[in-house]
């Protein structure tokens, strides 16, 4: 028999979801956002001990202050804690990274020592973790996010339009997404058109680009699946990632892909792609070659469908569930 889960989770990215959905196919789920609460760390470890009766595991998405309340209340209670990561919970870069702060340090140190099992996106991640916390390189193990190919197909039309998608609220964030790379580009290329999509209106009166590039708020995730399907080229120049989950949705309706090599990218891009240096020069040369090269929008979709499809996400999921059936 399966164990029962308690997902914690900050906030409520579709990937995250998409987990709930597949989890509860096969097990019940109870489930806590932390950001619904007044005073979320007494309201989690009020309702592990209230509802102790009702799961078997805790799973926590990112290794964030939830997870540290979560692996503590967790371990008086002796049940096994999982920690998925996702990757700013294993960054230190300012105003983004979870361990730019020393506090959080030590928290994260607390956290994964005390972690059953940490689950990362990307064999990038995983480096990274064992780099920062090779005390607990043992537990980690890696388990790609996972893309519904039936929703996330090629359309009918591709225009020339270079897409960006990120859900941005914070220009911290969007210098993380290197969307001030997508501006400069933009300039470089005036002839061809540029969308970004995700931006609050705070970073989008600071994305004051060039005539060809426009810049809209964010949307429901079902409604990106057209954006994506008339995207020829999609664009991520990040500086630092997990494993982009835009970036694989845009690759399965057919997008070819432009981005940097940082984090897990190059291990989603692969050969159906092309990876550049940061330089904007570099990225404008890419996306040129990319709008001439229609062939690799159906590597890309056949990439993720081989490697990083939700079938395997759920399979995967399965087999951690599995480790802990008694």
């Amino acid at each position: 028999m399966l164990p029962r889960v308690l997902l914690v989770y900050r906030v409520s990215p579709p990937f995250v979801l998409q987990d709930r959905d597949l989890l509860a196919k096969h097990t019940e789920v109870l489930e806590f956002r932390w950001s619904d609460q007044r005073h979320p760390a007494r309201a989690l470890a009020r309702t592990m001990l209230k509802r102790r009766r009702d799961y078997d595991i805790i799973l926590v998405w990112f290794g964030d202050v939830h997870a540290s309340v979560s692996a503590r209340v967790a371990r008086w209670l002796r049940k096994p804690v999982v920690i998925i990561l996702g990757g700013y919970d294993v960054s230190d870069v300012h105003g983004y990274g979870f361990l730019s702060r020393p506090e959080n340090l030590r928290r994260a140190k607390a956290h994964f020592k005390r972690a059953s099992l940490v689950l990362v996106v990307s064999n990038a991640l995983r480096s990274e973790f064992v780099r920062r916390f090779p005390r607990e390189a043992w537990k980690v193990s890696v388990l790609q996010t996972g893309i519904d190919t039936v929703v996330f197909q090629p359309g009918t039309h591709k225009e020339a339009q270079v897409l960006s998608v990120a859900p941005v609220d914070e220009w911290p964030r969007a210098l993380i997404k290197g969307w001030d790379r997508v501006v400069e580009v933009a300039r470089l290329l005036p002839d061809i058109p540029f969308l970004v999509v995700g931006a609050s209106k705070e970073v989008s009166e600071r994305l004051a680009g060039p005539a060809n590039l426009s810049v809209k708020g964010p949307v429901n995730h079902p409604q990106l699946v057209p954006v994506y399907q008339e995207s020829a080229v999609f664009l991520h120049p990040s500086r630092s990632e997990g494993l982009p989950n835009s970036l694989l949705e845009a690759m399965s309706c057919g997008c070819v892909p432009v981005a940097t090599s940082v984090g897990g990218i190059p291990e989603a891009v692969g050969n159906a792609g092309f990876l550049t240096s940061e330089d904007p020069k570099d990225i404008a040369a890419a996306i040129q070659h990319a709008l001439k090269s229609e062939s690799l929008g159906t590597m890309a979709r056949e990439r993720v469908s081989a490697s990083f499809s939700i079938t395997r996400r759920e399979k995967g999921l399965l087999a951690l569930l599995a480790h802990f059936a008694k």
